[in-house]
């Protein structure tokens, strides 16, 4: 991907109030689909935990991810940067490119830090075949459960996203203590 000094000054930019020594970690909380979703209120629980690790949070998405990345920032108490809608496909290149972690539903997100070399942890519906959209490499932690629904290939879940609410957010704290133990 074609990213440049314009973009990676951009970030710099938009991160500039940041202490540069803390983990920087982005948090995709949306999902084109509304069966790829987690609960909103458990993205607010995790940046709780990120807080102790001194993190600074970054909310990202496109512009229709901006109402959900807003309800986790008030929810968290207003203290990440959302920039949903904000940054452009090579600005949030650049940004991933200076991140720790991304943690993310099932979505576009993913596939782009991992491009980056960036490490994800990717919370993933039941949806679909097991491991059709994972992102590529080693480095990431895919977290999916298997309700008896699985593979279900639905756009709208009839049992209110059974599969991602089944994840929980110990589990997803453990991934993020494996992966940041080292930062």
């Amino acid at each position: 991907m074609p990213v440049n000094a314009r973009h990676k000054q951009t970030v710099s930019n938009l991160i500039a109030s940041f202490d540069a020594t803390r983990p920087l970690v982005a948090i995709a909380p949306g999902a084109k689909r509304s069966t790829n979703r987690w609960p909103a209120d458990r993205f607010a629980d995790i940046t709780q935990h990120l807080k102790g690790f001194g993190a600074n949070i970054i909310l990202v998405g496109g512009l229709g991810d901006k109402p959900v990345c807003s309800t986790v920032n008030e929810l968290s108490g207003n203290t990440c940067l959302n920039l949903a809608g904000i940054t452009t496909l090579l600005e949030s290149a650049a940004l991933f490119d200076r991140c720790q972690l991304v943690i993310a539903c099932d979505s576009g997100v993913q596939h782009l830090a991992a491009t980056w070399g960036t490490p994800c942890i990717s919370l993933f519906s039941a949806r679909d075949i097991c491991g059709k959209w994972i992102p590529h490499g080693r480095i990431h932690t895919v977290i999916r459960k298997w309700p008896e629904c699985h593979t279900c290939f639905l756009d709208a879940c009839p049992r209110d996203n059974l599969c991602m609410r089944m994840i929980s957010t110990e589990e997803v704290i453990k991934a993020i203590n494996e992966k940041l133990k080292t930062v």
